[in-house]
C-alpha cells in the first residue's frame, strides 16, 4: 500500500519558446512550453499590424515571475531585421540563426520536408534544447553598409542583364 505524503508546493520556472519563421509577405510564430508542448501558433503579416499582433500573442502567454521567454529566427535574406529590430526595441531577447543550421536540425530532428509552420517548429525546439550560442550581430552602422553593397550587387547584376 502506497502512504499518501505531502509534497511541498513549489513555484515551478516555466519558460517559453517561440520560433518565428521569416517570409517575404508573412511570417508565423510557433510557441513551444518547456515540456515541448504547443502553446499556438500565429501568423501574422510583415507590417507594423503583424508585429502588433505578434507583441500582442507574446502578451496572453502566462508566464511566472521567474519565468522567460525566448525568441528566435531565422536570418532570412533582409526580410528578419524589421522584426529584430522591433522585438529587441520591446525588451525582449532575440536569437538570429543561421538558416543553414536550420535546415540541419530539421533533417535531423523532422521530415526533411519545409513548411512554414514545421520552420518556426524547429527554431522553437533549439531555443528549448538550449544549446545555442548568443547572437553577435556587426554595429548597425555596418549592417547598414552591408546592405547597401548587396542592393549594389543586385542593381549591378540587373544592369548587366539588360546589356545583354
Amino acid at each position: 500500500m502506497i502512504k499518501d505524503r505531502k509534497i511541498k508546493e513549489q513555484k515551478v520556472k516555466m519558460s517559453v519558446y517561440v520560433g518565428i519563421d521569416v517570409g517575404k509577405f508573412s511570417h508565423l510564430a510557433y510557441c513551444l512550453d518547456e515540456r515541448g508542448n504547443r502553446l499556438g501558433t500565429l501568423k501574422f503579416d510583415n507590417d507594423r499590424t503583424g508585429f502588433t499582433e505578434l507583441e500582442r500573442l507574446i502578451g496572453k502567454l502566462s508566464i511566472p515571475d521567474n519565468g522567460h521567454i525566448f525568441l528566435g529566427m531565422e536570418a532570412t535574406g533582409h526580410y528578419w531585421f524589421p522584426r529584430y529590430e522591433f522585438l529587441k526595441s520591446k525588451g525582449y531577447r532575440v536569437q538570429v540563426f543561421n538558416p543553414l543550421k536550420v535546415n540541419r536540425f530539421r533533417d535531423f530532428y523532422i521530415q526533411p520536408t519545409k513548411t512554414d509552420p514545421k520552420d518556426a517548429f524547429v527554431i522553437a525546439s533549439i531555443l528549448r534544447y538550449g544549446k545555442v550560442r548568443p547572437t553577435v550581430l556587426p554595429p548597425k552602422n555596418i549592417q547598414r553598409l552591408k546592405r547597401i553593397v548587396r542592393y549594389r550587387r543586385f542593381l549591378t547584376q540587373q544592369i548587366l542583364k539588360v546589356k545583354n
